[in-house]
């Protein structure tokens, strides 16, 4: 059971709440899961080292209802639209608050309206990403009715290493993640997909209840006939 706020983040209160977008990012930099939307968003963040609003204020839904840090999150603002000729409802200032942790820690909300801006850590890492040559031309996820095709077209995957947060060396608890690039949109990438030289015989595949994925097969026809990218 999680705390979660019951209303639910919306584009504004992104564009309008600072604190946001960075409790957003830190929070992907943070996941290990393998929940389609936040992977994607991942993906998109390491690409860019930012995110659009819609994205941010869907990584934020998606907080809501991890236990872990459900807790520790502002609740969404209440905008009164007001009508054509209403008014809005003042924006309450957010304000510095001290609270009782002298160690050090992360900014996080004390009152609805101040925060604590929170205290440095001597040595504060995130994950990094290095690039990873996948010749393997099908993929599939371990738990995917799917086979995939390897995107090709560029960098066709990269590892995610973990090193310890606040200390020097690897966190050795945590194995590497392999991020697969695939042919078609959605999901895009798989992690810690299995690789494949070829695909089954179609009565393997029928046996396994699995199917190349039609929507790779079709970019690849509308690519070869030079209808696609």
């Amino acid at each position: 059971m999680t705390t979660a706020p019951e209303i639910a983040y919306t584009d504004r209160d992104v564009r309008e709440d600072s604190s946001l977008q960075p409790l957003a990012l830190e929070y992907l930099r943070r996941y290990g899961g393998s929940f389609e939307p936040l992977v994607n968003a991942q993906e998109l963040l390491k690409e860019n080292n930012t995110l659009p609003t819609n994205i941010v204020r869907t990584v934020l839904n998606c907080m809501r209802y991890d236990s872990a840090v459900a807790t520790s999150m502002p609740a969404p603002k209440q905008y009164d639209s007001g009508g054509v000729f209403g008014t809005k409802k003042k924006k309450n200032a957010i304000t510095n608050a001290e609270c009782a942790d002298k160690n050090p820690h992360n900014s996080h909300w004390v009152t609805p309206t101040g925060q604590c801006p929170g205290i440095p850590w001597a040595i504060d890492r995130f994950f990094y990403s290095l690039p990873a040559t996948v010749k393997k031309p099908y993929v599939r996820a371990k738990s995917g009715k799917l086979f995939h095709h390897t995107n090709t077209t560029k960098n066709a995957g990269y590892i995610t290493w973990w090193p310890n947060r606040h200390s020097y060396g690897f966190n050795r608890g945590l194995v590497p993640d392999l991020y697969v690039r695939i042919v078609c949109k959605y999901p895009g990438v798989l992690r810690n997909p299995i690789l494949l030289d070829t695909l089954p015989p179609l009565d393997v595949q029928e046996l396994m209840a699995v199917k190349e994925c039609p929507y790779c097969q079709d970019i690849i026809s509308d690519r070869d006939s030079g209808m696609g990218f």
